[in-house]
Parts: C-alpha cells; sequence; structure tokens
C-alpha cells in the first residue's frame, strides 16, 4: 500500500532547505528516515526532476510532494 501526500510552500517557509520543510510538515517522521526519502526520490518538489539534495531550497508557491509504502515502520494516521 503507497502513501502519498502534498504540502504547499506557504510565505513563512519560502527559501528553507527540503529536509527543513517537510519535517515542519512531518514532525513525527526522523531527519535520517525523511534524508533518506529524498535521496531515493520519493519527495520531489513541483517541476523539478527528482531526486533532489536534502540542501535544496523550496520556493514559496511551490508543491512538495512526499511518498511512501506501508511497510510497518510509520503508523497510518501520520498519513
Amino acid at each position: 500500500e503507497k502513501y502519498v501526500v502534498s504540502y504547499p510552500v506557504q510565505a513563512e517557509h519560502d527559501n528553507l532547505r527540503l529536509d527543513q520543510f517537510v519535517m515542519t510538515c512531518m514532525p513525527t517522521l526522523s531527519r535520517q528516515f525523511l534524508k533518506g526519502k529524498i535521496e531515493k526520490g520519493e519527495v520531489v518538489i513541483s517541476g523539478r526532476k527528482p531526486p533532489h539534495k536534502s540542501s535544496v531550497k523550496v520556493h514559496y508557491g511551490e508543491k512538495v510532494t512526499v511518498t511512501t509504502h506501508n511497510d510497518n515502520v510509520i503508523e497510518e494516521e501520520y498519513w
């Protein structure tokens, strides 16, 4: 089973690193877990070709989409 969630980048998050932005949206997941997802191309910034680096900056108006598979590592309610 696959989970997909998208977050719009608001003005207050403009110019944040991708890993920092995703952590603000999904605070229950560890930074290391998210970094792995970013490196695998499972975190996508709209209009940009993945995979991205954790340090890439997100900008106001973009949308960040996170995809994961239900491998019993995460709890459903977090998605």
